[in-house]
């Protein structure tokens, strides 16, 4: 869950802001890639073999936070002046 929706969630910051990012943009970032997990977890439900499981929607959510928050802090930590 966490390689996968880190990736996904690097990516939705790169196609919303690919120069300058402001926390807005971590945020909706987070939202965005947080509700991927949760269309594709609603899907697994309706098909053979695959089971619906909050606790996967909760972890997708969970990796799609901690990349921005990540992100967010390498950002603002690059931007302090010495």
């Amino acid at each position: 869950h966490f390689l996968e929706y880190g990736l996904l969630g690097y990516a939705a910051l790169v196609a919303l802001a690919p120069e300058r990012r402001e926390l807005r943009h971590f945020l909706f970032a987070a939202i965005l890639t947080s509700l991927v997990g949760a269309v594709e977890e609603c899907v697994q439900g309706f098909l053979p073999g695959r089971f619906f499981d909050l606790r996967d929607i909760r972890f997708n959510t969970e990796a799609a936070c901690l990349t921005q928050i990540v992100l967010a802090a390498m950002t603002y930590k690059s931007k302090e002046v010495p």
